[in-house]
């Protein structure tokens, strides 16, 4: 399996905490899709303690969950150190303040894509 959508499923912080630790063992998945779920900070931070293990992710989406700046921010920085991941979906739908979203921007690398911030915002 090299793409896992888990959209719309109601996927909590405690459910995504479990399934992160498989993410690790798992090394060929390349996209994730975990949009449209109940992922707040820590569902959040568990999941990008995971990715920092994770080599074959290509594509990770988490818009439309509950993830606020500071954890946005951790993600993106743990994107950045990932050679091999070319998109992280943020936006839209997460508590992400306009500022942190343009510094999101500011500091990604150039082959890193993390959605239009500044037109969603």
């Amino acid at each position: 399996m090299k793409r896992l959508e888990l959209a719309q499923n109601r996927i909590t912080d405690f459910g995504v905490a479990g399934f992160a630790q498989g993410l690790v063992k798992n090394q060929v998945l390349e996209g994730l899709d975990l949009s449209e779920n109940a992922i707040a900070d820590q569902g959040a931070e568990a999941l990008g303690r995971a990715m920092e293990w994770h080599k074959s992710l290509t594509n990770v989406d988490v818009s439309m969950n509950y993830i606020e700046s500071t954890e946005a921010k951790a993600l993106a920085t743990m994107a950045n150190r990932l050679q091999k991941l070319v998109g992280l979906f943020l936006f839209p739908g997460n508590y992400i303040e306009k500022e942190m979203a343009k510094k999101i921007q500011e500091e990604k690398r150039d082959s890193l894509e993390v959605t239009e911030i500044i037109k969603q915002l």
